[in-house]
């Protein structure tokens, strides 16, 4: 472990930050990164198996995915509470009791997601006919998003366990994990898509139902390893402790509900820009997942960052969590310059990819260079805003996060789009504005050095 005095000593490595300290960066993301990596990958082999359905079988896993994601996005954010707690105690050297917010983690998800779920997919028909008006499209889309929301309970307590290993610095169980999911879930997926043997043909519905199985499996495997390898940090089937089960709502319903607003934001800024045109909407898609694709290492930096920060607060060292979000930060935004200084660069090179008008595609560019410059600092964003959450700043970083996105960004992209008409390069100036502008506060909040002070 370092500890103050070692941070202004010892050899430089990367950008300035102690070897041994990337080291044991790079040991905590790496793995987080891969497995978000293999999602990413995982999504592209979803969308392929139904590719052979048509256009309409595409677009009702893509919006029902969307949706589900919304759904499940409460239960995603109790992983921010369960991580850290789990990492304060193991840095108080509390080990026994270092497993606890994960029992309450499990406990909750499978008190309330399970009825959440079962409401979701009696509700999922007028939910659909609410936001679509496509018969078609609802009628592909229905099987699959009851389908998916019969999996919200295991993805919330997978996430849990994300925390809790991410925590403990064993990202590698993880990793190991959420690849079998992947395996679990294509294998079954493609069983019930194509009605492969004794299996019937259930095309969106199958590729659902394979997605949810397999976070099931998920689950079993993680609580199985856990009862094997994790009872001496204090995992078990016992009842939480109501202070325990407490402590991990306060930090995580915060957390949730950013998760929630962020995710619901999206929604309306894609709606804004509809009403703007439809290649905007085409342009926009490709723009926003060049940033996910930007953000996946970023949060597993960020992730990497919550635990060092926790830990470190924990053995009562605040100079030194002070220290390590910096260091991660550091680390993060020469990473993702690998992602958004050839975007700057090639702008045409990258949007061609993606289409063939020319026209299209030179409109485009300007924007898209943009973006990849802003990403370096977006990168610094991501990590003080995780940095923050685990020093159990969660309500601080959800009324920044509500405020600028719903109250600043959404307001300001609908006056210069819709009202305004200046088109879509005005609006990208505000989005890239706000997510600049809110690293930024993230930054200064963690100067302000007010986390210090929170008790977890």
């Amino acid at each position: 472990m370092n500890n103050p005095s070692n941070l202004l000593s010892g050899r430089r490595g990367f950008y300035g930050v102690k070897k041994e300290r990337l080291s044991e960066i790079m040991v905590l993301a790496l793995p987080i990164i891969g497995g978000m990596m293999s999602q990413t990958l995982l999504n592209i082999i979803d969308i392929k198996m139904v590719s052979h359905l048509g256009p309409t079988a595409i677009a009702a896993v893509g919006f029902c995915s969307f949706i589900n994601f919304v759904a499940a996005s409460v239960f995603i954010g109790l992983s921010v509470g369960v991580q850290a707690i789990v990492a304060r105690r193991m840095g108080e050297n509390q080990l026994k009791k270092a497993a606890r917010p994960l029992n309450a983690g499990i406990a909750i998800n499978l008190a309330f997601a399970i009825p959440v779920s079962v409401a979701l997919i009696v509700l999922a028909p007028q939910l659909l006919n609410f936001m679509l008006d496509d018969e078609a499209l609802i009628a592909e889309g229905l099987p699959y998003l009851q389908a998916r929301f019969a999996g919200i309970a295991a993805l919330g307590i997978n996430f849990c366990f994300r925390g809790f290993f991410s925590a403990i610095r064993q990202t590698r169980v993880y990793l190991r994990t959420i690849i079998t999911i992947h395996i679990i879930n294509v294998a079954v997926s493609y069983l019930l898509v194509f009605g492969v043997g004794p299996f019937p043909e259930m095309g969106a519905l199958g590729a659902g139902l394979g997605t949810s199985i397999s976070l099931m499996c998920g689950s079993l495997i993680y609580m199985i390893y856990a009862y094997i390898k994790c009872r001496h940090f204090g995992f078990g089937w016992t009842m939480p402790k109501r202070h325990v089960v407490s402590q991990v709502l306060k930090i995580s319903i915060p957390a949730s509900l950013q998760q929630l607003f962020f995710a619901g934001g999206f929604t309306v800024f894609f709606w804004i820009i509809s009403q703007v045109g439809t290649d905007e909407v085409a342009l926009s898609n490709i723009y926003v997942n060049l940033l996910m694709v930007a953000a996946l290492p970023c949060i597993g930096f960020g992730l990497a960052a919550s635990t060092l920060v926790s830990q470190a607060l924990g053995r009562k060292e605040p100079e030194d969590a002070h220290a390590w979000a910096w260091d991660v930060a550091k680390v993060a935004s020469v990473a993702v310059c690998l992602i958004g200084v050839p975007l700057a660069i090639f702008p045409e090179f990258f949007l061609g990819f993606f289409f063939d008008d020319e026209e299209l595609i030179q409109n485009g560019a300007p924007i898209l260079r943009l973006v990849g410059l802003m990403m370096p600092l977006d990168a610094m964003g991501i990590v003080f805003l995780n940095a923050l959450q685990g020093a159990g700043a969660t309500s601080q970083t959800m009324r920044v996060t509500v405020v600028a996105q719903w109250l600043v960004c959404l307001p300001l992209t609908f006056c210069v789009g819709p009202l305004l008409g200046l088109g879509l390069s005005a609006i990208w100036i505000v989005q890239v504005a706000y997510r600049s502008v809110q690293a930024m506060i993230f930054m200064g909040m963690w100067q302000k050095r007010r986390w210090q002070s929170i008790q977890l």
